[in-house]
């Protein structure tokens, strides 16, 4: 497809006007919120340090009187490391070093920063009726046409930035399924991602939810919340104005960054960067309290949407028996009932704790281009290996833990 748009590459989210972005359709998530990404900024989330530099795709279309307005854009950053991406690729730069003798970064890389969720990574302006060329008759185009267009486009003007300035690669990691189809059939190598997610199959309350589970896991979750009850433990879900405590955060972060401490080794976001997102989305955000004789003792943060719950981040000032799973997985499950959310996003890891507790694997796709022929179909042929490895892994999900109202594990389907 010929260009019909100037493209350009944005080093900040301040490049691009609030108001354009505002009205780039890039779902509901929080997420890809002005604010969000301004935080990253101003709080060095992302930089340099981080190996996290903004790198946004933006095409735009200038009218009549050459005022350019933004038809479409890719969230793109320049990645001088693969961290905080939880689609892992460490195998790929070494095997991309060894082979070829060329450095794997930078890269090129389309994702939320530390934050594995399933989102929109191609954003849309207005789509309406235009002028034919060479022609004042103006005709209403095929809207999900022009869309392809647009994300072809997108697709094929990262890929030239690509070589234009010596990336290795362009990965897009956590996509829908209309778009991982999209670059999959631009070439781009697709793989998945094993997550576990609770879905809404229609409860109301907690004990439908629960009536749903094999007696045995029911009694299990009923015994783990009475022990901790009979301990004095004591849960609030706060959101809105309810999170504008800064003590309340300053405990957050302490325990946020001590689960980073035992597992990971230092936390991504800055103290300052929940701060500065507290007011513009504070009406997005579930923070979980559990507390003991009036002590904080744990938090989960999770984001959410009209939809979807997220959860992100949690800790503990100690170990206690069953207390991960009343602040992540329970108060979250009653939180989703309470709003109607259909769905909650808890991530990668922990099949062993959250399989049992109603939560279902699911695979997620990224897509994944290499500039070098030979190592893109190499690395085609690798994911093609993983995928079979994963839905062996599925297997002995559905053997461990039977999914609540006869449903079957298979790869998810994108969210409307």
């Amino acid at each position: 497809m010929s260009s019909q748009h100037e493209t350009r590459v944005c080093r900040s989210i301040t490049e691009v006007a609030r108001s354009a972005w505002d009205k780039l359709d890039k779902g509901n998530t929080p997420f890809w919120r002005y604010d969000f990404l301004e935080a990253l900024e101003k709080s060095n989330s992302v930089g340099v340090e981080s190996g996290w530099q903004a790198s946004f795709l933006i095409l735009e279309e200038k009218n009549e009187a050459e005022v350019s307005s933004i038809k479409a854009a890719l969230p793109l950053w320049r990645k001088s490391n693969s961290m905080g991406e939880y689609v892992f690729d460490y195998m790929f730069a070494e095997a991309y070093q060894r082979s070829l003798a060329l450095p794997y970064y930078p890269k090129l890389l389309a994702a939320i920063p530390f934050t594995p969720v399933r989102t929109p990574k191609f954003f849309l302006g207005d789509i309406s009726a235009r002028p034919l060329q060479d022609s004042e008759e103006t005709t209403p185009l095929d809207t999900s046409l022009e869309r392809r267009l647009l994300e072809r486009q997108l697709l094929e003007s990262a890929c030239k930035l690509c070589y234009e300035e010596n990336f290795s690669s362009l990965h897009l990691n956590f996509l829908p399924e209309t778009e991982a189809l999209l670059a999959e059939q631009q070439g781009f190598a697709r793989r998945h991602s094993l997550q576990f997610h609770w879905h809404n199959r229609g409860w109301h309350s907690f004990d439908q939810f629960l009536a749903s589970l094999s007696r045995s896991r029911r009694k299990m979750i009923k015994r783990e919340r009475a022990t901790l009850q009979a301990q004095g433990f004591r849960f609030r879900r706060l959101s809105g104005a309810q999170l504008f405590d800064e003590g309340l955060w300053d405990r957050f972060y302490q325990f946020y960054c001590s689960t980073y401490a035992r597992k990971w080794g230092y936390p991504y976001f800055t103290r300052e960067f929940f701060s500065l997102i507290l007011t513009p989305l504070a009406d997005s955000m579930l923070l979980v309290v559990g507390e003991l004789g009036g002590e904080v003792c744990s938090v989960a943060l999770s984001f959410f949407d009209d939809e979807v719950l997220f959860g992100r981040h949690w800790g503990a000032s100690s170990y206690v028996p069953y207390l991960h799973f009343e602040t992540c997985y329970y108060q979250s499950i009653i939180f989703a009932l309470e709003r109607g959310l259909k769905l909650i996003e808890a991530g990668s890891q922990g099949a062993e704790h959250k399989l049992p507790r109603g939560y279902e694997p699911t695979l997620l796709p990224s897509a994944h281009f290499f500039g070098e022929p030979t190592f893109a179909r190499a690395a085609s042929e690798w994911c093609r290996q993983e995928r079979l490895a994963l839905e062996l892994q599925l297997k002995q999900c559905a053997l461990f833990a039977k999914p609540p109202c006869g449903t079957s594990y298979a790869v998810s389907s994108a969210k409307s």
